[in-house]
């Protein structure tokens, strides 16, 4: 577990049964794995807003946490060791243009972001595991202070 991030709404075994026949999962340490279910609550938690239940309690502070909403941090995790979690939030559309540079480390990548919809769900499974229990805010995804030890 990462210092700084918040404990996941699942477990590892939850994520193993979820994930468990990816590549990106199964060749993880079960510390990337950890780590990847905190950085899937993140997503969650900045990107979804989460109604409540008939007592009152957001649904995502109930216990235990609702399936679907464990389900989504497990995908979520697995979407982070894959590298697209917060890729498909800052990089949309079609790369038109991309320049590296070796010597004192340079690069650009231009987006012609024309050919992407500015409204599009990058995660549509996960938005549908969430139905009943959350919706999608839109807004943009902060990362928590991190604490190195």
């Amino acid at each position: 577990m990462i210092t700084g991030l918040p404990t996941p709404y699942c477990d590892l075994a939850h994520g193993n049964d979820v994930n468990g026949e990816t590549e990106e999962w199964v060749s993880a340490s079960n510390d990337e794995r950890e780590a990847a279910l905190q950085w899937g609550r993140v997503y969650m938690d900045s990107s979804y807003t989460y109604g409540t239940d008939s007592a009152g309690e957001y649904y995502n502070e109930v216990d235990p946490v609702p399936d679907g909403i464990q389900t989504a941090n497990a995908l979520l995790g697995n979407s982070y060791l894959k590298g697209e979690l917060f890729d498909a939030e800052t990089q949309s559309g079609t790369i038109t243009r991309q320049d590296v540079k070796a010597g004192s480390v340079e690069t650009r990548t231009d987006y012609d972001i024309g050919t992407a919809s500015a409204n599009a769900d990058p995660v549509p499974a996960v938005t549908g595991l969430l139905a009943g229990y959350a919706s999608r805010s839109g807004g943009t995804v902060s990362s928590p202070t991190l604490v190195r030890h």
